[in-house]
């Protein structure tokens, strides 16, 4: 017979595999990749176990020989690579065993050990966490935690948040590393944000421990002014002494802040800082029992002064500031303004203004001798609130704390004569007054106000 060519075929062979062509297309081709792991498959919980083992005992071994500074040959570096040594080990033994697993599996075992690595790395960030100095609680509403950090401690907090950065960062790459050597159906199902949350909750702890640890010394200076007679002032001269010491610990705090922090969280300190020491500042003034005329405008006058260092910290640590800082500030310290300003307020302006409001339309104030009614009111109608009340809400806007007795002392009226004198409109900005209430006795109250505060 003579030599066919390669493929060619009789016509009885080539029926057959005509018959027989459609099957073998169907059938998926045979490949050797998986076949030796595959035999394996129901076993591999236990090399799970074993990695999930030596994951934990390297951990452990980490934290227990870091040193908790930054290596020498780092400090001196830029500041986004000062972090502690052992971070970047555990995420070296996380990559070996990454590299270990995808040869041998990339479906549910590589699944389960990401699972296993999340736990490694919210242990560490636990680590990290213990090792930071313990915030203790607040004492009362208007004094900080009290927190008294060495240099030593301070270096150490300002590592911590690097080091949660970096750590947080890298786990956001080793999410996506994993996403992509596993099987395709189980990517999706890949979530290591339990771990970049632990890391995120050690930065805003070392934040508040830095925020706190500034408080603390600012407060000092705060508890001064409340001991300071302001209404014995008699010219208003540059900066208190009080104020000069409050802005002498901020230059500190920028410097130290500049040379340790990265520049996303100098911002973010320092918002944390105005959001919880301006409230202080406020408070501190509600805490005077007397400023007077001239007390209200040298604290106006040390409130410009600390409104200016705020608004140049994050330059003073060298860091660019944000249109959302400055306004933070603007409003933060506004309120403090707003406050002193309505001690300098005349005590005739404090009172009702009769007359519609401006822009209500049809609604109108209550006048302060209301000889008719407003329509939608009847004399069975319950209280409305005081016109005086609601003037005084008008003009203290902003002004968290503040009342109209406080503010009478503040202005000089002792707390005593403002109780014995104007007792019935104590009651009066308590509870409000009835739509049908007579004006000579709000007129006679503007009398012993005037008399009170020696206003003619």
């Amino acid at each position: 017979e003579p030599l066919r060519r390669p493929g060619s075929s009789s016509a009885g062979a080539g029926t057959a595999a005509a018959a027989a062509g459609p099957a073998e297309e169907a059938s998926p081709p045979w490949t050797f990749k998986g076949a030796v792991s595959g035999a394996f498959r129901a076993y591999l919980s236990l090399y799970v176990t074993l990695e999930d083992k030596s994951i934990t005992a390297g951990v452990r071994d980490l934290v227990a020989k870091e040193t908790w500074a930054v290596a020498e040959d780092l400090a001196g570096g830029d500041k986004s690579t000062r972090v502690l040594a052992s971070s970047a080990e555990v995420f070296l033994l996380i990559k070996r065993a990454l590299k270990r697993c995808v040869p041998v599996s990339t479906g549910e075992t590589l699944f389960d050990l990401h699972g296993v690595w999340r736990g490694a790395l919210c242990s560490y960030a636990a680590a990290l966490s213990a090792r930071l100095p313990k915030l203790p609680q607040v004492a009362t509403g208007w004094e900080p935690a009290q927190v008294h950090l060495s240099d030593d401690q301070l270096a150490l907090v300002c590592t911590a948040v690097t080091t949660a950065e970096y750590c947080s960062t890298t786990t956001g790459e080793l999410e996506e590393s994993i996403r992509r050597s596993i099987d395709a159906s189980l990517a999706p199902k890949v979530d290591l944000s339990a771990a970049q949350d632990a890391f995120q909750g050690v930065v805003t702890q070392a934040v508040k421990l830095l925020v706190a640890d500034v408080e603390t010394q600012l407060h000092a200076h705060l508890q001064s002014y409340t001991r300071h007679r302001w209404d014995a002032l008699e010219d208003v001269a540059e900066e208190s002494t009080q104020m000069n010491a409050i802005l002498r610990a901020l230059a500190k705090v920028c410097e130290f802040w500049g040379a340790h922090l990265l520049p996303i969280y100098v911002r973010f300190t320092c918002d944390k800082l105005v959001a919880s020491f301006m409230p202080r500042f406020v408070a501190m003034v509600l805490r005077c029992r007397r400023i007077g005329e001239m007390g209200a405008q040298q604290l106006l006058l040390d409130l410009q002064a600390l409104k200016s260092a705020l608004h140049d910290l994050p330059q003073a640590c060298g860091t660019a500031s944000t249109s959302a800082y400055a306004k933070l500030v603007t409003a933060e310290v506004g309120k403090a303004e707003n406050l002193l300003r309505l001690v300098l307020t005349p005590e005739d302006a404090l009172q009702v203004r009769a007359g519609p409001r401006a822009g209500a339309g049809a609604r109108a104030r209550l006048a302060v001798h209301p000889s008719t009614p407003p329509p939608s009111l009847t004399a069975a109608a319950p209280a409305a609130p005081s016109a005086r009340q609601e003037h005084f809400a008008e003009l203290s806007t902003g002004c968290p704390g503040a009342d109209l007795a406080k503010v009478l002392e503040l202005k000089g009226a002792r707390k005593q004569d403002v109780s014995a004198s104007m007792g019935s409109l104590l009651e009066d900005l308590k509870g409000g007054i009835s739509t049908g209430a007579s004006g000579a006795s709000l007129t006679q109250g503007t009398q012993k106000f005037k008399k009170l505060l020696n206003i003619s």
